[in-house]
């Protein structure tokens, strides 16, 4: 990491001020005596010592390397609880490698790239709270290594590149469709999937590497027959030795799906993946 996101630094929207919610990722700074919050999104930290970050909170930072800018250690930062009530948008790197972040944020509509990344995988105790619902937008390795609920019901939610990469507890997601590479990479507890309106987007390479609970997905509204990659499947339910995957498709699909090179590859891994009609 060459730098730290000063709005991620402290508490946010301390509760004992009157900062409204658009002074979120603004840092104090001072002119000729006079003081302002100014917009800033990024600091390069060369020396180990205090410093002041948004809205007033500090941190102590240390930092490796005998001046360089690669932060060793984050101090502050471990089990961190946010309530971001009236905030629309997680921004980016918003608690990145924040270990066990607890997250309210029941107004947000859209989760920025990397948001809430570099979790810890299994040993990650994090708790996110949201209004799955309202939520538009799920940027690549938002929720990286993350622990998430077992359900997530996102209908209208894009979900982009590694967006759930390697998350743990997941089990059942709801999204609007999802696209890039890596979007469900080693979920190991994710058994079903379901895009509302997956139209012309296509499973890309390494999507369900690894996902070794696999067993539905629901692709609603496709409307081409592009088949997935094959790397999509390696060491997944849909492998060889897993016990198979089915895709649900809409019922004029079914026929053009099984007719594609790219699914009948699919089809072949295992004898017990399956495409049939919604």
């Amino acid at each position: 990491m060459n730098y730290f996101d000063i709005q991620i630094a402290g508490k946010i929207i301390p509760h004992e001020n009157d900062y409204e919610p658009e002074d979120v990722g603004k840092v104090v700074t001072e002119s000729g005596g006079e003081y302002s919050l100014t917009a800033q999104t990024s600091r390069s930290i060369t020396e180990n010592g205090t410093y002041d970050t948004t809205l007033n909170n500090e941190v102590t930072v240390n930092v490796s390397g005998g001046g360089g800018n690669d932060i060793a250690d984050f101090a502050n930062r471990v089990d961190k609880e946010y309530d971001l009530t009236g905030v629309t948008t997680i921004p980016t790197y918003f608690a990145y490698r924040f270990p066990n972040v607890k997250i309210k944020a029941l107004d947000a509509t859209a989760i920025e790239e990397y948001a809430f990344g570099g979790g810890t995988a299994g040993n990650d105790a994090s708790q996110f709270s949201f209004d799955w619902s309202k939520i538009t937008n799920i940027g690549q390795y938002a929720f990286e290594k993350r622990n998430l609920p077992e359900t997530i019901y996102a209908p209208d939610a894009f979900a982009g590149t590694s967006a759930f990469y390697e998350a743990r507890g997941l089990k059942n997601i709801t999204l609007h469709h999802f696209g890039g590479q890596y979007v469900f990479w080693k979920c190991k507890e994710l058994e079903t999937v379901r895009a509302t309106n997956f139209a012309s987007y296509m499973i890309t390479n390494y999507d369900f590497q690894y996902c070794t609970s696999l067993k539905d997905i629901y692709l609603e509204g496709l409307t081409n027959s592009f088949g997935p990659a094959t790397s999509a499947w390696t060491g997944s339910n849909a492998a060889a030795d897993g016990t198979g995957v089915t895709i649900h498709v809409p019922a004029n699909m079914v026929d053009s799906c099984k007719a594609n090179s790219n699914w009948q590859a699919f089809l072949a891994l295992n004898a017990n993946n399956a495409i049939i009609a919604i």
